[in-house]
């Protein structure tokens, strides 16, 4: 098994916040290759191989947590380790901000030596790391960012916290809260996805969560019950119908799912924090809904012009009661492009040009299920190259929806179980319980071919 180099977390200004080496089979120069390519590069990917070292990284509150390795590993478990220690210093800080983890710098570092013992996993429960932390959470107000934790900003648990204070408060605060009434339990789904011109699918993937945040006072079981008509199959296997269609999953350590495959129950004590109590994916056109489609038009150049009309029409596929939020469509363009001017179908829509980037940005606030939305673009073009829809492709669909998963997984119950002379009490914490539970699709990757 390979083991981890270094654990470093950047800021939004590409400042180094903290840094843990485990193996000196790296130099530290390699923090620097990262910050580089963090600058150079608009976009890059979760797994990338610079200077003979290979880096992982995954993005929360505008912040990157990076693990670095001299060897190849596997990249699904690395970015397991960082959402690990992501989500533990959300449990030991209250916020994972930049300012929330410069306050704490000294306890995010005892975290990271407790977390990994030379380069490998140690500890990965909040409870269990617990009592060997010495250091005392200086708690700091969250702040106000555009992009927040995906949790927080897409179902409004920032609203939320306010009134359950115990949500954004430090473990070990928590646990000493009188109310106890924070549970929280969220279904996220992230679509990859390929669409071709025609609005077919050429590849689609869905990779899910159900997320636990737990601040009971009071450590009790739940039952959690999924879809009836959930079905495991391999890719090839499956075919068109109504029902839940997964590739596969995996469950938390404190998980029992010996129940699963013949009832879809699960039953689990949470410990304090938040952990992921299972993960699944699933793929292919056939039991995946496409949230959007995306029809891209190039009008013919006027006489003696070099400037061109782009139309943009985006659908909506999902229910029409649910409301996307953060919908962004990001086209590119020729360097030549020097400026934009844009007709946009609605008050709530805006669009930017970006030269450095040699892109167009649309955005939407929000676009509810079912409906068409459109945008008409002019580019003024400066150089003799004719655009076609060859030099826009591809688009890139960013947005979130809650309240809607592309699978169709949901959770039908959540119940505690405990003793029969505590069944009124349960009753009324199963209330407050099942108007915590959540879910909510986002793009990973959604990419919408323009030829």
């Amino acid at each position: 098994m390979m083991a981890v180099s270094k654990i470093f977390i950047v800021s939004p200004v590409h400042s180094i916040i903290v840094s843990q080496s485990y193996r000196n089979d790296t130099s530290a120069t390699c923090i620097q290759d990262f910050v580089q390519k963090l600058k150079q590069v608009a976009t890059l990917l979760p797994h990338f191989v610079s200077n003979g070292v290979h880096f992982y990284f995954i993005r929360r509150n505008d912040l990157y947590f990076v693990a670095c390795s001299k060897t190849e590993m596997l990249p699904v478990m690395v970015i397991e380790i960082l959402s690990r220690i992501y989500h533990i210093c959300k449990d030991f800080c209250g916020v994972v901000s930049e300012a929330s983890l410069q306050a704490n710098i000294l306890l995010v570092y005892e975290l990271l030596q407790e977390i990994m013992n030379e380069g490998y996993m140690q500890l990965d429960v909040s409870s269990k790391i617990q009592p060997y932390i010495q250091s005392t959470a200086i708690i700091v107000h969250k702040e106000k960012s555009t992009v927040k934790d995906l949790t927080s900003r897409a179902f409004g648990i920032d609203q939320v916290t306010s009134q359950v204070s115990a949500a954004n408060r430090p473990i070990t605060q928590t646990a000493r809260s009188s109310d106890g009434k924070g549970f929280y339990v969220d279904v996220v789904e992230k679509v990859v996805a390929t669409i071709a011109a025609d609005g077919a699918v050429s590849n689609m993937q869905v990779n899910g969560s159900i997320i636990v945040r737990n601040f009971l006072a009071e450590s009790q079981q739940f039952k959690m019950v999924l879809n009836e008509d959930l079905v495991i199959a391999e890719p090839k296997a499956k075919g068109y119908g109504s029902n839940v269609q997964l590739d596969g999953c995996s469950f938390h350590e404190c998980v029992n799912h010996e129940e699963f495959e013949a009832h879809r129950y699960l039953l689990f004590t949470p410990p304090v924090g938040e952990f992921t109590a299972m993960t699944y994916s699933s793929s292919g056109e056939l039991c995946l809904t496409q949230p959007f489609t995306l029809r891209l038009f190039v009008a013919e150049r006027e006489a003696g012009s070099r400037d061109v009309n782009v139309v943009l029409r985006l659908t909506s596929n999902y229910p029409p009661n649910i409301v996307a939020s953060k919908v962004s469509v990001r086209v590119p363009v020729l360097s030549s492009i020097a400026s934009i001017s844009s007709k946009l179908s609605a008050d709530n829509q805006a669009s930017e040009f970006s030269k450095r980037e040699s892109s167009i940005i649309w955005t939407l606030k929000n676009v509810p299920g079912k409906t068409e939305c459109m945008a008409d673009f002019r580019l003024n073009n400066q150089g003799s190259t004719m655009v076609t829809r060859r030099d826009l492709d591809p688009a890139i669909l960013d947005f979130e929806i809650s309240g809607y998963t592309c699978t169709g997984l949901a959770i039908r119950h959540l119940k505690a179980r405990g003793k029969e002379k505590q069944k009124q009490q349960q009753q009324q914490q199963q209330q407050q319980q099942q108007f915590f539970v959540r879910c909510v699709t986002v793009s990973d990757s959604y990419l919408l071919r323009t030829f």
